[in-house]
């Protein structure tokens, strides 16, 4: 471990973002599993594991200092990567507007009733032992 403090508190920055996103993704999902309404759910997940996502690149990038710079070290890919999943047009934006939706809007047929649906009739019935 370091002796800079910045070391381990922005790695730990990180592993925080990381964890909670799993965990925003795996509820969601587990949700959607059981059939139960989750756009809310979903979007949540995906928005803010992209903005975390970004942060901790962000994070690596500043620890590395200039050799993240360089066009062949490591984080070079990740971090041109995220930089191409947030489209110019607003994703995040409509994310936000949508999760307000969710919060005004009670009777609303959501998108993920409808994916639970046709996943459940797509999936076989078990068969007894």
């Amino acid at each position: 471990m370091s002796d800079q403090p910045v070391l381990p508190n922005r790695t730990g920055e990180m592993e925080a973002r990381l964890r909670a996103g799993r965990i925003l993704a795996y509820q969601s999902l587990h949700l959607l599993d059981q059939g139960l309404p989750c756009d809310a759910d979903l979007i949540n997940a995906k928005y803010l594991g992209h903005q975390w996502a970004m942060q901790s690149a962000q994070d690596a990038m500043k620890l590395h200092a200039a050799h993240a710079l360089d066009r062949d070290y490591v984080l070079q890919r990740p971090w041109c990567d995220i930089q191409q999943t947030y489209p110019p047009a607003g994703t995040g934006e409509v994310q936000r507007i949508r999760l307000a939706d969710a919060v005004f809007d009670e009777d609303h047929i959501q998108g993920s009733e409808h994916l639970a649906a046709e996943a459940a009739w797509a999936r076989p019935e078990p068969t007894p032992a």
